[in-house]
């Protein structure tokens, strides 16, 4: 498994930080990832780093922040897949302000992992039949906009603005798995797997695991 620093632009002008995502492919990431991402600079230090010399996306020269870490020594512990109906989630951008987007279904494939001596649960999606609430006009829609860091890929269809129905094929989905809680035992990280069958995604954890949607200022 392979663990990707980046700067993230989802963060308020007033602030600024990293994010991390993992994936199990580094090379298959990389082809996705710079498919969706203009930044020539931005992939130059992300090959550096993958090619094995320290470098970080931020202003910072911390190790702990190199680009690409890999942990050859990490377990997958337990993995699922659950497919959710359709719901609307309230997403808010880097200043707290809030996008409807709803969605026909969606297949969470959740890793539950030990990482450089963490346990954690690691979370990929893809959300079928997916648009959002138009932010001046009531009972109008929009396409899914993919505002965020470069881990979305989507497949819009349509612009009707008027029918929800005939968003009914547009997709939105992750290249990568978000980290989604740690736990401090193997036998906690159970009860998450567990419990997740019923409980996962709540309203929180959806507003966390869709930000790439509306990133700083969607």
């Amino acid at each position: 498994m392979y663990k990707v620093t980046l700067y993230d632009k989802n963060i308020g002008s007033c602030c600024s930080g990293t994010f991390s995502v993992f994936c199990e492919d580094i090379d298959k990431f990389e082809k996705e990832w710079i498919m969706l991402n203009p930044n020539k600079n931005q992939i130059k230090r992300f090959r550096r780093s993958k090619a094995g010399e320290i470098v970080t996306d931020y202003y910072s020269d911390n190790p702990e922040l190199n680009i690409v870490q890999q942990d050859k020594d990490d377990k997958v512990l337990f993995e699922k897949k659950l497919k959710r109906k359709g719901r609307k989630a309230v997403v808010h951008n880097g200043y707290n302000w809030p996008m409807d987007v709803y969605f026909d279904h969606a297949i969470f494939d959740i890793k539950y992992i030990y990482f450089q001596g963490t346990y954690m649960r690691l979370v990929r999606y893809k959300l079928f039949g997916v648009y959002i609430g138009n932010s001046l006009f009531e009972n109008r829609f929009d396409t899914v906009p993919c505002w965020g860091n470069e881990i979305l890929k989507s497949s819009i269809h349509t612009e009707d603005g008027m029918n929800p129905n005939a968003y009914a094929n547009d997709t939105v989905e992750s290249i990568a798995y978000y980290p989604m809680g740690t736990a401090e035992s193997e036998e906690e990280l159970k009860r998450l797997f567990d419990e997740d069958d019923r409980k996962f995604p709540n309203k929180r954890q959806l507003d966390r695991l869709l930000r790439d949607i509306p990133g700083e200022a969607g």
